[in-house]
């Protein structure tokens, strides 16, 4: 076990951690906040974005070793509001949304709420113009 501090959507936290503790389930598990989701646990689909340090991540890609000093935020504590077309509205580079996930084993989870990249919007809508 290994000893870490960080700030998690603004509250310092101290907490001893398995080095190979993803910090998804460190969020998930210890923290209780499940808004971060775990979809297809190879950082494509989104799910399980969160910000550290003001710059969307992967939470199912980080170790929570890794996030000495760090300070994250999840979809608990972003300061947004989901609107009725369930679009959201932006958080630096991401955007809060509702939406459905489709893992690769083709299960489809239903999200209340998850950061979603710029990046990975714009591919979406770039695909959509497409059609």
């Amino acid at each position: 076990m290994r000893t870490i501090r960080l700030t998690v959507n603004g509250k310092a936290v101290t907490a001893a951690v398995e080095p190979r503790t993803h910090l998804a389930d460190f969020l998930r598990e210890s923290q209780l906040l499940t808004g971060t989701h775990l979809g297809c646990e190879h950082g494509v689909c989104g799910a399980c974005t969160v910000l550290v340090d003001g710059r969307t991540a992967r939470s199912c890609l980080l170790l929570a070793a890794q996030l000495e000093g760090a300070e994250v935020t999840t979809v608990e504590g972003s300061p947004v509001e989901i609107d009725a077309t369930g679009s959201g509205v932006m958080v630096d580079d991401a955007r809060v949304i509702q939406a459905d996930i489709e893992a690769d084993n083709g299960v489809i989870y239903p999200i209340d709420a998850v950061l979603v990249p710029q990046t990975i919007l714009s591919q979406l809508e770039d695909q959509q113009n497409q059609q």
